[in-house]
């Protein structure tokens, strides 16, 4: 085969029969009529179908690799009518009004997927943010609605891939308008903390404490630990913010219940602070006595043992029997701290690494990003699922 011009094929025709091959390929890979798929899913289906194409031409052997190289382009250069189609249907799901339009369509299953909330917690949201001082002080004909500012930020939560370009493409907005509704609705849902983020009262400590003592811990009310959310390198400071694994993080302490909803949480140090001085420097730790009365929490064995915080033995290897039992059972009832963690992430999948710029910012926005895990309900994440 013989190039023409440039990078210009020339083409030769292809018999029916291996177009149907091709055809009926493309639809085991994932391409069906009516739907709508990504543009790397299309690459990857185009290239299949050339594949397949090759695997037709088996029979004759190429002369040299050159030509082989031109057959694969020529037969990916038949699909440029389902490449059209796929920018099309691209065209349409980032429509400018895809908030009154597109959203609509969306079944619970593919909205919990997209918002990681469901459309009642979200219509919630909503509903508080359009009655907030930070809304109403926008301009009435010149500000967005709402829901808009509510999608924006839970889009950009719920994907560890996504940037303030891929959202202006998505809602048809500027970059400058993306940044300033992130911001706004950071700092709104970060000021709700201290409605939605709060102690447990007498009764509640009660019933959390028989839901321990199953456990071997009949006075327990909570699980205390550090996790750490990666972040782009700070500009001063840069040392300070590597870890133990050499990565840049900022640290966040949290507290939970056993329905992994969290009772306090404490955010801004960097990582290379170790657990133990984060809790000493942060509020909970002069105010846990007074908060904990007759209770403790559970913590590990980073933390200082106290009247009402409980750690594991120090394995030195000359542990008793007993003892290495009790640090089992220790180990056993602290999971619903690493699980609330893990469903944070899992659920706002941003702090995995946070791409916002400024320690301020960047506190604030984990702050909202527990919000709303002590507002949603746990059985949302059965729906929030990776897509193949």
């Amino acid at each position: 085969m013989k190039k023409r011009g440039g990078n210009k094929i020339n083409l030769r025709k292809v018999p029916k029969k291996k177009h149907r091959m091709a055809d009926s390929e493309i639809y085991n890979v994932g391409i069906k009529k009516g739907t709508c798929i990504s543009r790397k899913t299309a690459v990857s289906i185009l290239y299949k179908a050339a594949l397949v194409l090759l695997r037709c031409d088996s029979d004759t052997e190429s002369e040299s690799e050159e030509e082989n190289d031109d057959e694969f382009l020529y037969h990916l250069s038949k699909y440029d009518e389902l490449i059209a189609i796929i920018c099309a249907q691209d065209e349409i799901k980032n429509h400018k009004n895809y908030i009154e339009n597109i959203l609509q369509t969306y079944t619970e299953e593919k909205f919990r997927y997209r918002f990681r909330l469901s459309s009642e917690v979200f219509a919630s949201i909503v509903d508080m943010f359009g009655k907030s001082d930070t809304y109403i002080a926008l301009r009435a004909d010149k500000r967005l609605t709402a829901k808009t500012y509510v999608a924006v930020f839970l889009w950009f939560a719920g994907d560890d891939k996504c940037n303030f370009r891929v959202l202006a493409n998505r809602f048809k907005l500027s970059i400058s308008s993306i940044s300033r509704i992130i911001d706004r609705v950071t700092f709104f849902l970060s000021s709700l903390s201290s409605k939605t983020i709060s102690w447990p009262t007498k009764q509640k400590k009660i019933e959390t404490s028989e839901f321990f003592s199953e456990m071997g811990f009949s006075k327990a009310i909570g699980c205390i630990d550090c996790a750490r959310i990666a972040i782009d390198t700070p500009a001063d400071r840069k040392h300070n913010f590597i870890d133990t694994e050499g990565q840049s993080t900022i640290c966040v302490q949290g507290i939970c219940d056993e329905n992994k909803k969290f009772l306090d949480v404490f955010v801004g140090y960097p990582g290379s602070c170790r657990d133990k001085l984060v809790f000493q420097n942060s509020v909970i730790y002069k105010q846990l006595p007074t908060n904990c009365k007759n209770f403790y929490l559970l913590g590990d064995s980073a933390y200082p043992c106290l009247e009402n915080l409980i750690t594991p033995y120090n394995d030195n290897e000359r542990l008793t029997r007993i003892q290495k039992k009790f640090n089992i059972k220790h180990s056993y009832a602290r999971m619903s701290i690493d699980n609330a963690f893990g469903m944070l992430k899992q659920r706002f999948r941003q702090l995995y690494h946070c791409k916002l710029k400024g320690t301020q910012k960047l506190c604030h926005f984990i702050m909202a990003c527990c919000v709303l895990h002590n507002i949603a309900d746990e059985n949302d994440l059965q729906f929030v699922y990776e897509i193949n």
